[in-house]
């Protein structure tokens, strides 16, 4: 009665998976998370979910808000596939794009809108993308009398006016498709920009040189019957792989904080801030011509939990990582990649020889897979 794309639709079918996802019955909740993504994809690719909201900061954006269900997927994907490097490369490609979905970050989101605010103006591109808007919002209206006609009772329906509205909504789906093949045809670039979709494995291959390795990181929460963990795929020119780590959003958040707690002052503000940091690093405030406690134990540990199952596709490569969770305020240069004296130094120079991973590697992060 609603349509396949309508919301409702598709948090019913997240309901199922998650019903199936606590039985462990991981079959069976893979097949409803992917017919309830589906429903958000299509939805996000049309436009007409977001069409208003995002561009003004007032709301973030379906995917985003909804990022459970891809998390739901990956968790779910990684438990039908063997582990470790024989993952199943093809289920492998499609959790990476599952991946790229949740992280919808509102970073890559900006990246989006500065490209979208310069169609404006003149000329074909800025028709384009105008008509294109008149039409989400035209859906967008006989949705909703799509919605409200099926909620009436069965005598107060009229079947004629609904079939009129659906024939009037196919419509507008074919012309919103025909000026999306043509932005993608006449305005590659804009069209790459300003929507964005996620990239496979072979795509990143194909923008990798020879040196550069991609690293995704995708944390999770404990949902039961699973725990935190998270999910780390990287790519290289040559290869690919999927791995998992059990350090997950909760733990991650705690080590991340405590090495920012070592690494800026404004972490120390405050009474409520000097109780966590000294909590999470079981230390007292330090003093004002003292070196910030920055813990060399929780550094190397974090390193072996993230880029340890990984540490030989990344040897002697220039990273580009795509963080996702509490990593998008990690420096990861201030990683260590080798156990260190755990005695806190006592200058400044003492942390001169301490195995920084920025040593190793020069490293970028970027917003998004796509934005490579």
């Amino acid at each position: 009665a609603l349509g396949k794309d309508h919301p409702s639709v598709g948090t019913t079918l997240n309901n199922l998976a998650g019903l199936h996802f606590v039985q462990s019955k991981w079959d069976r909740a893979a097949d409803f998370w992917r017919r309830s993504t589906v429903v958000l994809v299509r939805r996000a690719q049309r436009g007409t979910a977001d069409v208003g909201q995002t561009l003004t900061g007032k709301r973030k954006k379906e995917t985003e808000r909804l990022s459970h269900r891809f998390l739901g997927l990956v968790k779910v994907g990684h438990r039908l596939s063997p582990r470790g490097r024989s993952a199943d490369p093809k289920l492998s490609d499609e959790m990476f794009r599952m991946a790229q979905w949740a992280h919808s970050s509102q970073a890559a989101a900006a990246l989006a809108q500065m490209a979208a605010r310069q169609s404006k103006g003149s000329g074909p591109l800025a028709d384009l993308v105008r008509d294109r808007q008149d039409l989400v919002s035209k859906w967008q209206t006989g949705d909703k009398a799509r919605t409200a006609a099926a909620s009436q009772p069965p005598e107060k329906r009229n079947a004629k006016a609904e079939a009129d509205n659906a024939k009037r909504l196919a419509e507008i789906e074919a012309r919103i498709a025909a000026i999306d093949k043509t932005l993608k045809k006449d305005f590659p670039k804009y069209d790459e920009v300003a929507r964005p979709k996620p990239l496979s494995l072979a795509d990143v291959q194909a923008q990798l040189h020879d040196d550069e390795a991609l690293v995704l990181f995708l944390d999770t929460p404990e949902a039961k019957p699973t725990p935190e963990e998270t999910f780390i795929w990287v790519v290289t020119k040559a290869e690919s792989a999927w791995v998992r780590s059990d350090v997950g959003t909760k733990t991650l958040t705690d080590k991340v904080q405590a090495l920012r707690c070592g690494l800026d002052d404004q972490e120390w503000d405050g009474i409520s801030a000097q109780a966590r940091c000294g909590k999470l690093l079981d230390v007292g405030m330090p003093g004002e011509d003292d070196p910030l406690p920055f813990n060399l134990e929780i550094a190397h540990t974090l390193y072996q939990d993230l880029f340890g199952p990984i540490a030989d596709m990344i040897k002697d490569k220039r990273l580009l990582i795509v963080p996702s969770g509490p990593l998008t305020s990690l420096p990861f240069h201030v990683l260590v990649t080798q156990k260190q004296d755990t005695a806190l130094p006592k200058t400044f120079v003492g942390y001169r020889n301490v195995a920084w991973l920025g040593r190793t590697h020069a490293m970028s992060v970027l917003p998004s897979v796509s934005s490579l």
